[in-house]
């Protein structure tokens, strides 16, 4: 006789607001951080660009762990941008079956997305996020302070793809501390009884990304928040362009120039085999159809499902 087992998994993260103290931690945790930090305490250091979500990257962080006799107690303490945060949640999730590990996040865009929500991955053969889990952190610990002299129009194109999908009120709080709460509680307002994408919900937060992640790859000088900029643009004007009908368009256009963003994607759409090569390889995609989540206006979402020659006739359109 089969016999069916409910198995369900209790994701818990502690956020916090406060200056970090390595005292507060076990005294056999340890740290990897972003080389440009320049701690003063034993740590791992590593140059945290983009290309380190790799396997080479998880080499140096796993070696680094065996050579510290890292064991199924260990903690791990990530210290740096989205890409270290996603790289070292990674790593804990499948080193020894599983690490507890926090986020110590240092860039506005690693406050309000990378280190909440529990996604972790790392690319391979230039796909985005290919190889990753549903392992959030134990607990989360923002400083904005961290944040000072930092361009932080990337991150603000984070918080407004949620509230432009998800909220009427498109108002960013000019104070940073509020900016990245609104962010977390919007965020985890989205994903709640839908941490792995099992119901849809949880989709939502894809806006911009289909489009962006293979904008990222296709121009490796784009910073992550600026290609889901040019996605959201980019998907709006697919869904005009597709539906015949106003999405409001210009007030989304609006808001991200306000916040320093570039708004001209049209050099992304010149070599359209590579682009949509690469938004085939979207973990949303599958061989013949595409998705995206748009708004007719802000709150008003809905997916978009579509064909790559959906994106064809689209760029061409664009180049008229």
């Amino acid at each position: 006789m089969y016999k069916t087992i409910h198995c369900q998994r209790d994701f818990k993260t502690l956020v916090d607001f406060g200056q970090f103290n390595r005292d507060s931690y076990p005294p056999e945790t340890l740290i990897i951080a972003d080389a440009i930090l320049g701690l003063d305490f034993p740590h791992l250091a590593l140059d945290a660009p983009e290309s380190l979500k790799s396997w080479h990257g998880v080499g140096l962080i796993t070696d680094y762990l065996i050579q510290h006799q890292a064991h199924r107690s260990t903690q791990l303490i990530a210290i740096g941008g989205g890409a270290l945060l996603d790289l070292v949640g990674f790593i804990a999730s499948i080193y020894m079956r599983g690490l507890n590990w926090h986020a110590v996040p240092t860039t506005l865009l690693a406050m309000v997305d990378a280190s909440v929500g529990g996604k972790t991955a790392i690319n391979h053969n230039n796909i985005k996020n290919l190889f990753g889990s549903f392992y959030p952190p134990s607990s989360i610990l923002i400083d904005t302070s961290h944040l000072a002299n930092q361009n932080l129009s990337g991150g603000k194109a984070e918080v407004i793809k949620m509230l432009w999908t998800s909220s009427d009120d498109l108002t960013l709080p000019p104070d940073l501390d509020d900016l990245v709460k609104l962010a977390i509680t919007l965020k985890l307002k989205i994903i709640d009884h839908d941490w792995t994408e099992a119901t849809g919900n949880r989709a939502t937060l894809n806006a911009g990304h289909t489009f962006g992640h293979a904008f990222e790859r296709l121009d490796p000088s784009l910073s992550h928040g600026q290609a889901i900029a040019y996605g959201l643009l980019a998907e709006h004007d697919l869904a005009e362009f597709l539906t015949h009908k106003n999405h409001n368009r210009q007030i989304l256009e609006k808001n991200l120039a306000q916040q320093g963003l570039q708004i001209n994607y049209a050099y992304l759409l010149t070599d359209l085999d590579a682009l949509i090569d690469l938004m085939l390889k979207d973990k949303k995609a599958t061989k013949t159809t595409l998705r995206s989540t748009v708004a007719r206006s802000p709150g008003d979402s809905y997916r978009l499902t579509y064909t790559p020659d959906d994106v064809r006739r689209f760029a061409l359109s664009q180049s008229l």
